[in-house]
């Protein structure tokens, strides 16, 4: 009994070590200047600020550290062990107005693993529903951030995630729904002729 005791409060120990409530503060626009998200011509302003709808943006948690690919038949987009924390609008031009290329995400308060990593993902559209941060229905292309690591254990205390340089890889075509399914038949192809050749041998 007193193994089993010491064995749980040793597991309640280790799972309040790994996770931690912290507030993010996140966006582009901030006391330390404006860093402005470009279209995919690396030369134009993302948004459409002109007619108040504004282009999406998400803050994505990833416990693993590395921004996984892009999922069509998820709403978020998101996939393997990424999940949405948060989401915005680049150039909105109703409140909170902003210009072309800038955002102002509001704070995040949420309960992640400390040292934990999120990153920013943009997108050429807005959100397919209003209200839900779901990803545009046809969007070209898509951009990354880097990897921002949160510091900060106390909710009290904000992590400041500001967008001051560039996405960490090149703004990335969408892949068509037609090409992913034939790619994914192209594999279970592959597999099931493997597992013939097996059989027969």
């Amino acid at each position: 009994m007193k193994k089993t005791l010491l064995l749980t409060a040793l597991c309640g120990m280790l799972s309040c070590h790994t996770q931690a409530d912290t507030t993010i503060r996140w966006g582009n626009t901030s006391t330390n200047g404006d860093f402005q998200v470009l279209n995919n011509d690396d030369i134009t302003p993302l948004g459409r600020g002109a007619d108040g709808i504004g282009c999406l943006v998400q803050l994505i948690y990833t416990p693993d550290g590395n921004a996984d690919p892009v999922n069509l038949s998820d709403p978020y987009g998101v996939s393997g062990d990424d999940s949405l924390l948060a989401y915005a609008w680049i150039g909105r031009a109703v409140a909170p107005s902003e210009g072309n290329g800038l955002f102002i995400g509001s704070n995040v308060f949420a309960s992640v693993a400390l040292n934990s990593a999120v990153y920013i993902r943009a997108w050429n559209l807005p959100s397919s529903q209003a209200g839900t941060g779901y990803i545009p229905t046809n969007a070209n292309y898509y951009g990354n951030s880097y990897i921002y690591n949160t510091q900060n254990s106390n909710p009290t205390l904000f992590d400041e995630f500001y967008l001051t340089e560039g996405f960490s890889t090149d703004i990335q075509a969408v892949p068509e729904p037609a090409t992913l399914a034939l790619a994914f038949t192209a594999i279970g192809f592959f597999v099931i002729k493997r597992l013939r050749r097996k059989k027969d041998d």
